[in-house]
């Protein structure tokens, strides 16, 4: 099995599927679409078309139609992560769909995989039927089509913070362990916040001389790390420096990992606090069973 975009190449193909729904059209909130009109993923196995997912970018991305025809194999989920990170790379900031009333393992699907309903729209069919009279009334399970679910996904975005900085408190602790350490740069420092459906990572930048600036913070909820918020994190931050400094600095406890981790993004050695932690922390602190004494500073020249 292997996902493809969709070139016009595709286009006969996935218009003799949707044809065969009676129609070559797709009606989504009064609008009227072809399939050779929209961007598409394709799922192809043994040269055989067995899921597709169309959508439309404009400023947000719409999914116009998401459809596969091998079940519980994950194809679905599979497409809708690649038009999310298209859509991401087009700084949509959500991508949006609707769906009926009557389509319940729809309405299961999308909210498993972290849509949420946004709008439903009373008797949207009515208006749909005008347009497109192959919609029938009653769905195959029974129910009346009669409504429009829409449903929304928030997209990766990362803002800066500028009221309230201590509500992120919960989660800076979890880069630095002392909320009265945390206190001394929160305020003076920039606060940026990662959501990507929800909150996911924070981190506090603080300029500390004139073309200099140090990354005091950088934590992310357990349950998501090591799905490459922190990466996306440092990138922006680099990004945003670059305008207005020319050294950026990180400190780090004694961690090869952590080390390791920051020179994938070009820092080096700077130079070392001795005791860092053991004089300005109320208690030991550990990273990886050893206790952290020295603070290791590394750069970036921008």
């Amino acid at each position: 099995m292997k996902f493809i975009e969709k070139t016009h190449n595709d286009n006969k193909a996935v218009s003799e599927i949707i044809k065969g729904w009676g129609s070559d059209i797709i009606v989504s909130r009064g609008r009227t679409y072809k399939a050779q009109d929209l961007d598409g993923i394709l799922a192809y196995d043994n040269g055989k078309i067995i899921g597709l997912g169309l959508y439309h970018i404009n400023n947000e991305c719409e999914i116009v139609l998401l459809e596969t025809f091998i079940q519980n194999k994950g194809i679905g989920t599979q497409i809708i992560g690649k038009i999310k990170e298209i859509a991401q790379n087009n700084g949509c900031k959500r991508i949006w769909l609707v769906t009926t009333n009557s389509n319940i393992n729809a309405i299961q699907f999308y909210q498993k995989r972290g849509f949420h309903i946004s709008n439903i729209y009373l008797n949207a069919m009515e208006e749909a039927r005008k347009i497109k009279p192959e919609i029938p009334k009653i769905a195959e399970n029974g129910i009346e089509i009669r409504d429009e679910i829409e449903f929304e996904m928030k997209l990766l975005e990362i803002i800066k913070v500028i009221e309230n900085k201590e509500k992120y408190m919960d989660l800076l602790l979890l880069g630095d362990e002392q909320e009265n350490m945390i206190k001394k740069y929160l305020e003076r420092g920039e606060l940026f916040a990662l959501y990507d459906n929800g909150l996911k990572t924070v981190s506090v930048v603080t300029q500390e001389d004139e073309n200099i600036y140090e990354i005091k913070n950088i934590a992310t909820y357990e349950k998501y790390q090591r799905n490459g918020y922190g990466s996306i994190m440092i990138k922006h931050i680099i990004e945003h420096i670059k305008n207005k400094g020319k050294k950026l600095l990180v400190g780090t406890g004694e961690s090869e990992k952590i080390i390791s981790f920051y020179k994938k993004f070009g820092f080096e050695y700077s130079h070392t606090i001795k005791d860092f932690f053991i004089d300005n922390y109320d208690h030991e602190m550990y990273e990886d069973g050893k206790q952290l004494k020295d603070m290791i500073y590394l750069k970036i020249e921008l």
